[in-house]
């Protein structure tokens, strides 16, 4: 921990990329006004969040395209429709 013109600032490395962290502070002394916060930090990456986008849109369009092709290639898919 070190102090920079009364700020106290302090480095650590955390133990995964992902996860949602809580960082408290509770501190209390004798004869000193009790001092508690907390805050919560969200990590992720975003290079992997759009991955995931990217690739859920494609299985999407995918699975679409093979819909359409294999309804027009089929030669009884037409007549399974009529009434």
């Amino acid at each position: 921990m070190v102090i920079v013109d009364g700020v106290f600032s302090a480095r650590f490395k955390l133990p995964d990329v992902y996860g949602v962290y809580q960082f408290r502070v509770d501190y209390n002394r004798m004869g000193f006004t009790h001092l508690f916060s907390t805050t919560q930090v969200r990590l992720f990456l975003a290079t992997f969040t759009y991955s995931y986008q990217v690739a859920a849109a494609l299985t999407t369009f995918s699975i679409e395209l093979t819909c359409v092709v294999l309804f027009n290639t089929c030669k009884y898919c037409g007549k399974l429709f009529d009434v």
